[in-house]
């Protein structure tokens, strides 16, 4: 899951970052990367975090969240900016994947906020739509399992994935078996010193043993004499 948020609302976001989350409720974990709001230059701030987006939604995201602050004007933004670096740095099919996200209904207003951004009012009139209403996350999670689903009917793939992302879980898969490689290196070095401990224990046991035995057989035996 991929959440990119904008607005006032999500001005606190200052970095890429990513969370897991276990819901008990529905039995899933859910993994969400988060990003700050890239108002201003958002093509070049994709494309400078772009490494970094691979990395941390590789193999690829379920599902992209735009989330939405409408404005209190009566002149409509443009939230379509939001959805033009993803689709300039990494693929032009990848607002398949998008949906929206606004803070709390607003029904009668969602004409009039997306006047200007005809590709969040498709989505919109697709039912790509969601709600962030306090109290009802169960609502809200629903909601998105049901559009991922979609999503995979209409592109009969399971999450977004490109060129860049086949790379860069190829790259990671090599980063694994280098780290497996490197604790098992660990881990056999261990094993030389655990085997090397035991052999000096079992020195020290025999030694013991053998001192143990000789003082009972001079005691056992007083004519003994240690030549």
């Amino acid at each position: 899951m991929f959440l990119v948020p904008a607005g006032r609302c999500t001005s606190h976001i200052t970095a890429l970052q990513r969370d897991q989350y276990v819901d008990t409720m529905f039995g899933k974990v859910f993994i969400v990367t988060t990003t700050p709001d890239f108002t201003g230059s958002p093509t070049n701030a994709m494309r400078e975090n772009a490494p970094q987006f691979l990395a941390m939604t590789s193999p690829g995201p379920h599902i992209i969240i735009l989330a939405v602050e409408p404005s209190s004007s009566t002149e409509s933004d443009n939230y379509d900016g939001m959805v033009e670096p993803f689709k300039d740095v990494f693929d032009k099919n990848i607002h398949e994947h998008f949906a929206v996200v606004l803070d709390e209904k607003q029904d009668a207003l969602i004409p009039h906020n997306f006047d200007n951004s005809p590709v969040c009012k498709r989505l919109v009139q697709k039912g790509r739509l969601l709600y962030f209403e306090k109290q009802k996350r169960h609502r809200l999670v629903t909601n998105i399992l049901q559009i991922v689903q979609e999503i995979r009917k209409e592109t009969t793939e399971p999450y977004f994935s490109n060129y860049f992302y086949r790379k860069t879980e190829e790259i990671l898969k090599q980063k694994r078996l280098e780290q497996y490689d490197n604790q098992l290196d660990k881990v056999r070095q261990h094993e030389v010193e655990i085997a090397s401990l035991k052999a000096k224990l079992s020195f020290f046991g025999t030694t013991a043993r053998y001192y143990q035995g000789f003082k009972y057989q001079r005691i056992s035996n007083p004519t003994f004499r240690h030549q």
